[in-house]
């Protein structure tokens, strides 16, 4: 039976859903939520899976305006695939997440401010609904 990191799929199972410790998360300067920042899913993954034991591949970025009654609002989508190997070096589970983020726009010129941040915070929100909706955590 192949091993991951020394360990099953079962037992990745339940290791990757192990709940986080209440001092990793921060507080929303927006609303005032909680939140669990991206390098901590990273970490986890790392630590269970194994740095050598799965591939990150930003697959694609995509620019669209939704249209919603306020009029149109910009919006970037990010997809992402993780590719988790066993201890030989071969893949056992292909993942797929997408995320997605309002680009912010310059209201004078319609152009994006900061386009590379906004792809970063689309590509985290994929990183991080991957690791909720594949591992459980």
């Amino acid at each position: 039976m192949s091993t991951i990191n020394g360990h099953t799929l079962q037992e990745i199972g339940v290791l990757m859903k192990k709940p986080f410790d209440e001092n990793l998360f921060s507080k929303s300067e927006k609303d005032q939520s909680m939140y669990l920042p991206t390098e901590h899913f990273k970490n986890r993954l790392d630590e269970v899976i194994g740095v050598m034991n799965y591939d990150y591949e930003l697959k694609s970025v995509r620019r669209y305006e939704s249209v919603l009654a306020q009029g149109p609002k910009p919006l970037i989508e990010v997809q992402i695939t993780i590719t988790i190997k066993d201890d030989d070096g071969v893949p056992v589970k292909k993942c797929d997440g997408i995320g997605v983020t309002p680009a912010i726009v310059i209201s004078d010129t319609g152009k994006e401010k900061n386009p590379n941040s906004d792809v970063s915070i689309a590509e985290k929100n994929a990183f991080k609904h991957l690791c909720q909706n594949v591992f459980g955590m």
